[in-house]
């Protein structure tokens, strides 16, 4: 069993959350840690291991992972806030997540973004994606609001989870899922992190 904590930063009632747009989404890694002062944390939570150490924010519809072995540190964020980020130890920067893989050895990423027609689709296969075993999860619901923006709805609200699939001293795995309700569309995530021996 994992022995992270998990930190609500602001009560539910007095989130302010913005709504994002996945149209919005960029991917950054970053070498070295990026500040929080750049972001609003709703959720936090430190996994710490023999050789590395790593954060998990939940900044809305989205994340950032800080993992940082005895040498390294990187940063992963996924983010719809544009143009707000620092250039400087930037590494990796790809404007509207797409599907496709990045790798910065021992790093590796794979991103995936699925749309809907229908919003019943939707819902379905966000509730087949998040019936996973999972070692730890972080999870953000966001208020509820209707597809046509005026108020709340009878659908899933916005929400953002990170799911710990495996973390040992060799290797940290993890998956992240952002749903756009009014988009009807999920982010998926999947990182990977094999360390030395």
């Amino acid at each position: 069993m994992l022995n992270l904590t998990d930190h609500l930063l602001s009560a539910p009632e007095t989130i302010d959350y913005v709504e994002q747009r996945v149209s919005n989404l960029e991917f950054y890694l970053y070498e070295g840690r990026i500040s929080p002062s750049y972001f609003q944390i709703f959720r936090q939570s430190r996994l710490k291991r023999c050789k590395y150490e790593a954060e998990f924010w939940i900044i809305g519809s989205s994340h950032v992972v800080i993992i940082e072995t005895e040498n390294d540190k990187l940063t992963e964020i996924v983010s719809a806030d544009q143009g707000r980020l620092p250039s400087s130890n930037r590494i990796y920067h790809l404007s509207g997540l797409q599907n496709g893989q990045f790798c910065y050895p021992p790093y590796q990423i794979s991103l995936e973004l699925r749309g809907f027609d229908c919003l019943d689709l939707f819902e379905s296969e966000f509730r087949q994606l998040v019936d996973c075993k999972f070692e730890f999860r972080l999870q953000q619901m966001f208020p509820r609001t209707r597809l046509d923006g005026t108020g709340s709805g009878q659908h899933l609200p916005p929400s953002t989870i990170i799911d710990i699939f495996r973390a040992d001293d060799a290797v940290l795995n993890f998956r992240t899922l952002h749903t756009y309700t009014e988009e009807m569309s999920i982010a998926i995530t999947n990182t990977q992190v094999r360390l030395p021996e």
